[in-house]
C-alpha cells in the first residue's frame, strides 16, 4: 500500500494517489492544512488517484495558504499511512519580490545587505524544513514531531515575510 502526494507548481492544487487499498475495508483520506480539513472516501483495490483544489477549498474555509499539509489513508476508521507536503508558495513569491528588489539595488546600499541577509535566512529555512519532510518515516509520533519542527521553520519564514508582498498582489 503505497501514499503519494505532489503539488502542482502554483500550489493550487494536490495529487493524491492510493495503491494497494484494501478491498475490504472502509478506505479513506483525510488532508488537513491549519483550519482546513476535506476527507473522501473510496473504495478498495485499484489505484485511486484524486486532484484535490486547493485554491478553492482554502478560499472558501478561510485557511491560510500555506504551511504543512498532513495526508493520511484510512482503513476502517484507522490511520495506515500518512505523509506531509510543505505547501510553500506564498513564501516562494516573497523571496522572489526580496530578490526582484534586491536587482534594483546599489549594492553599497546597506538596506540591500540587510535584504539580502533576509532572503538567505528564509531560503535557508524553507530548505530546512522541506529536508526534514523528507525523513519522515518511523511512527506517528515520530512524524508528529517532525512536522511540528518543519511548521515552526515555516512559521518563521512566514514572519520574516509579513509585510513584504510577493506574488498576485
Amino acid at each position: 500500500m503505497a501514499l503519494n502526494v505532489s503539488l502542482t507548481a502554483d500550489c493550487k492544487k494536490a495529487v493524491v494517489t492510493v495503491t494497494g487499498a484494501a478491498v475490504d475495508s472502509q478506505n479513506s483520506v483525510q488532508i488537513s492544512l491549519g483550519d482546513y480539513s476535506y476527507n473522501y472516501n473510496f473504495p478498495g483495490g485499484a489505484t485511486n488517484t484524486r486532484v484535490i483544489n486547493l485554491a478553492t477549498q482554502l478560499v472558501s474555509s478561510g485557511a491560510g495558504y500555506g504551511g504543512v499539509m498532513t495526508i493520511s489513508h484510512l482503513e476502517s476508521g484507522a490511520v495506515v499511512s500518512s505523509t506531509a507536503v510543505l505547501v510553500s508558495c506564498d513564501i516562494l513569491c516573497c523571496l522572489a519580490k526580496k530578490m526582484e528588489d534586491l536587482l534594483d539595488c546599489n549594492c553599497e546600499c546597506m538596506k540591500c545587505s540587510d535584504d539580502l541577509v533576509s532572503a538567505q535566512k528564509i531560503f535557508l529555512l524553507l530548505k530546512a524544513a522541506e529536508a526534514e519532510l523528507a525523513t519522515i518515516t518511523g511512527s506517528l509520533t515520530d512524524r508528529a514531531a517532525i512536522i511540528a519542527n518543519v511548521e515552526k521553520k515555516y512559521n518563521k519564514a512566514a514572519e520574516m515575510c509579513s509585510g513584504h508582498c510577493g506574488c498576485n498582489c
